[in-house]
């Protein structure tokens, strides 16, 4: 006996028709016939009755029926049990840390929608130095950092190095130092970073953990910085006609998205990158964690170099 055969005659009964029942079923109304017939001959009792007309159902076919329509609404109530049990749910608590993240958080939030609509994501911005201490008091769950590369080596805040915290790398893209459209550097090839003394350095970042700036220090970099947030950064930038450093990402998405448009300048003694990646306190990532990393190792997997 095949679920088939007994979806087979409901349909049968339904449109009082094998053929149209066949059409439904996908079969040939041959085969749908074997099939009933089988089945008769499986339970040694008559289910239809064959006419000019059409078909009939027996008493016996009859009380088959009522059997039937009870084992369906059993396999339709087993099929939502699968997918209740299957569905993730849980409440997380991601922190974030740059313009980029934030993007990445985002379009994370509209994806998690749509799959799991059971993961409740509840996001908050704040510095690297504080998503940090956050996972480590346990008032965040995850965190999403971007961290400085320079010629090479990963510029961790001290708070990271202190903690047992694990940096898990999604991926690592180039760092680009911007200037508005009429910057007089724009135009300019072969810069070095002393040609950048005579212009203002604007930043969003505490000056002791700003990369940038220290490199730029050591290069004799004397002019003022203006340190504001990233609301504002590109209205700055190009009124100003200052610099700032930004993940080529970011430069991409913000030209996108705001009117101020930011180009990269091509200095050859800089080397600089930002990685991007997740940490978590030592505990077992929950279901609901899990996805959201899968998630976000996803959506990041093309921005690897």
């Amino acid at each position: 006996m095949r679920l088939s055969q007994l979806s087979g005659l409901l349909l049968i009964k339904k449109y009082g028709s094998i053929s149209k029942a066949a059409q439904e079923s996908f079969m040939s109304q041959s085969a749908l016939s074997v099939s009933i017939k089988e089945l008769e001959e499986e339970l040694g009792q008559v289910i239809l009755i064959r006419t000019k007309k059409g078909v009939a159902f027996t008493n016996y076919g009859i009380q088959l029926l009522e059997h039937i329509q009870r084992i369906f609404e059993e396999v339709e109530f087993i099929r939502k049990m699968e997918v209740e049990q299957s569905e993730v749910h849980g409440n997380v608590v991601l922190g974030i840390s740059s313009y980029y993240c934030n993007v990445l958080a985002a379009n994370l939030f509209l994806e998690l929608k749509k799959r799991f609509p059971g993961i409740n994501l509840q996001i908050s911005q704040d510095k690297n130095v504080n998503i940090i201490s956050d996972v480590l008091l346990g008032n965040l769950d995850l965190g999403l950092l971007q961290i400085g590369v320079l010629d090479g080596k990963f510029y961790y805040p001290q708070e990271f190095l202190k903690s047992k915290l694990e940096f898990h790398q999604l991926f690592m893209r180039p760092m680009k130092i911007a200037v508005g459209e009429k910057h007089p550097l724009r135009e300019r090839k072969e810069l070095c970073m002393a040609d950048l003394a005579p212009y203002r350095y604007v930043t969003n970042k505490n000056l002791d953990e700003d990369l940038v700036y220290q490199k730029l220090k050591e290069n004799g970099y004397a002019n003022e910085v203006i340190q504001v947030n990233d609301v504002i950064t590109r209205s700055v930038v190009t009124s100003m006609n200052a610099m700032n450093v930004v993940m080529d990402l970011g430069l991409q998405a913000g030209n996108q998205q705001y009117q101020e448009q930011l180009y990269p300048l091509d200095i050859q003694d800089f080397h600089g990158a930002y990685a991007v990646g997740w940490i978590h306190k030592s505990h077992p990532l929950s279901p609901a964690e899990q996805e959201i990393l899968e998630l976000l190792k996803e959506q990041t997997e093309c921005y690897k170099n």
